[in-house]
């Protein structure tokens, strides 16, 4: 007699049904949370098995606590809609229960001890990772700006203002600055969710000619930090020669607007920017002085909400090491910034191909596959949040890129 085995197409419709509306009504907004969902929903339909409730939804890639109890809010107004309550559920359980005969031996079967192993981390996983984690109380911590050390002028300029602003130098190895918030009895530090490039319009339009422009911007993306600002100093100076011509460098601070979800600041000269950076630590540690704040890694923090009285942030030293360039990168990553090396493709049109095609393989197999049609493969893929198409030309240089043998 042959065994079948019966696999679920969907194992988790509900969850997977609330996120798309969520993604949907995120769209709709522009707001930033529709990647985030979406990211969250590639992972719920890669999971085999179904889920009972939000909190198990932690197990999974891109599900922080605050979508675990999203999906768990919902759930329930959901499960009020029904005729049977819970605790009837339980009551006739009960019940089954006591009409039952009892078994006269029953058989007890073990589970193998790495399996037993592995049940207790999972029905434990707070309690597992509580040595790790750690949280401020309000009003226990100092809100601090800080410097990167290649910002020597700018830290200079501080000491004048050493009354007004909390400050350090630092290594930083993504940012010109940020911010960290330390416990004032533990010492330890987590990083608020807002990080400063600082740019002078001939080192933005050096930048764009070295094709570091591209590259920076992709690192200030991925180091895990919800709100970049790119401030672009020397606006007042716009009659002087630059590498790149004025349009060109405006057009780039607009890109990074409208394409990337930055913040954009211009400033006239390095006081404003100096008086602008005085101002925010100012705001922020006033935000930010009434908040409970809680250790998260990278991968499960969920975007902040400054509504929110409790904000979940990672550590210092994780968001320094993992933005290291020096850190070994994915296939993915790497693909990445092999096509941002192409002349005309940005940091979202990279995104977009590598959202479809992970690897340089897939890429390249799939044009063959087109056949006649493989030039035009990528022609009608959209990118960023407006939504643009990829357009032929672009689709035809990468065509031949991965597919020629020999390249003119």
């Amino acid at each position: 007699m042959m065994r079948i085995n019966v696999k679920r197409k969907k194992p988790n419709e509900l969850f997977e049904q609330w996120l798309e509306e969520w993604r949907d009504q995120a769209k709709i907004k522009k707001s930033n949370l529709e990647d985030h969902f979406s990211r969250a929903l590639v992972s719920l339909k890669k999971y085999p098995l179904p889920l009972a409730s939000g909190a198990d939804c932690i197990l999974l890639q891109n599900f922080g606590s605050k979508l675990c109890k999203m999906l768990d809010k919902k759930l329930e107004e959901h499960s009020g809609r029904n005729k049977i309550s819970s605790q009837d559920k339980i009551d006739k359980v009960i019940l089954r229960k006591e009409k039952c005969p009892e078994p006269a031996k029953p058989i007890a079967k073990k589970k193998p001890a790495k399996q037993l192993k592995l049940f207790e981390e999972l029905e434990k996983p707070e309690t597992s990772s509580a040595i790790d984690n750690f949280s401020m109380l309000p009003q226990t911590f100092d809100v601090i700006l800080l410097v990167d050390n290649n910002e020597k002028i700018t830290s200079c300029s501080l000491d004048k203002n050493s009354g007004k602003v909390l400050y350090e130098v630092r290594h930083l190895k993504v940012g010109d600055f940020a911010w960290i918030a330390r416990c004032r009895e533990t010492k330890k530090e987590l990083v608020l969710p807002y990080i400063v490039e600082r740019k002078r319009m001939d080192d933005l339009g050096a930048s764009i000619k070295d094709r570091r422009y591209h590259e920076q911007k992709f690192r200030l993306k991925k180091c895990g930090v919800d709100n970049v600002i790119y401030l672009i100093e020397g606006l007042s100076k716009s009659r002087q020669q630059y590498i790149m011509p004025m349009p060109v460098l405006l057009q780039a601070a607009v890109n990074s607007l409208v394409q990337n979800g930055f913040t954009v600041k211009f400033t006239n000269n390095q006081k404003d920017s100096l008086n602008y950076l005085t101002g925010l630590t100012a705001a922020l540690t006033q935000i930010f002085n009434d908040k409970h704040l809680e250790k998260c890694s990278k991968e499960n923090i969920p975007p902040c909400c400054l509504s929110d009285d409790k904000i979940f942030l990672m550590e210092f030293t994780e968001f320094n090491q993992s933005s290291s360039k020096s850190k070994i990168h994915s296939v993915k990553e790497m693909f990445v910034r092999q096509l941002l090396q192409l002349k005309g493709l940005s940091v979202e049109r990279a995104l977009a191909i590598v959202q479809v095609y992970p690897t340089p393989y897939l890429l390249k197999e799939a044009f063959t596959k087109a056949g006649n049609d493989g030039d035009k493969l990528l022609a009608n893929l959209t990118f960023g949040r407006v939504g643009r198409k990829m357009g032929p030309v672009l689709s035809q240089i990468l065509y031949k890129l991965y597919t020629s043998d020999q390249l003119e």
